[in-house]
Parts: structure tokens; sequence; C-alpha cells
């Protein structure tokens, strides 16, 4: 019988360094694959992504300035009203 071949795998050390998310169910990725790029895909997925146009890509240079400014204006608009009419 022939001997099984290994490859090694070499991760980055940005791999490395790569920190699990706390809510990454470990059951999914049984169904999902392994591997680094699984979990890549994973992460990805759960993440709300939205592009900006370029000219306002150029104003902002991270999501934190993004949500720092949505934030604001999220809380100086007027409150909804929520419930039945009347």
């Amino acid at each position: 019988m022939a001997k099984i071949k290994h490859k090694n795998v070499k991760f980055s050390p940005e791999e490395m360094g790569y920190e699990l998310p706390a809510e990454l169910d470990f059951k999914k990725l049984k169904k999902m694959g392994r591997g680094v790029e699984t979990v890549r895909r994973l992460v990805e997925r759960s993440k709300h992504t939205i592009s900006l146009d370029a000219d306002v890509a150029k104003v902002f240079s991270d999501s934190e300035s993004v949500n720092g400014i949505l934030r604001a204006i999220i809380t100086s608009m007027p409150k909804r009203r929520t419930g039945t009419h009347g």
C-alpha cells in the first residue's frame, strides 16, 4: 500500500493571530468544511456589508468613522411612534 503524503500547510502571521468570533457555532463547521477559508466565509457571511460611493469613501477612513457618524444622526432623529393607530 502506498504511503499517504501530507501537504504541509503554512499560515501567515495574520492567519496565526486570527481570533475566532465568540458567536461562531462550531457544530456548523462540520457541515461546511474545515480550514481558514471556511472560517473566513462564515465570518464574512455574518457581517452586514454596505458599499459606499467613491466620493463618500474618500471622507471616511474606516468603518468606525462611518458608524460614529451614523449613530450621531440616529440619536438626532425624532423618535418614531410605534403601536396602533389612534
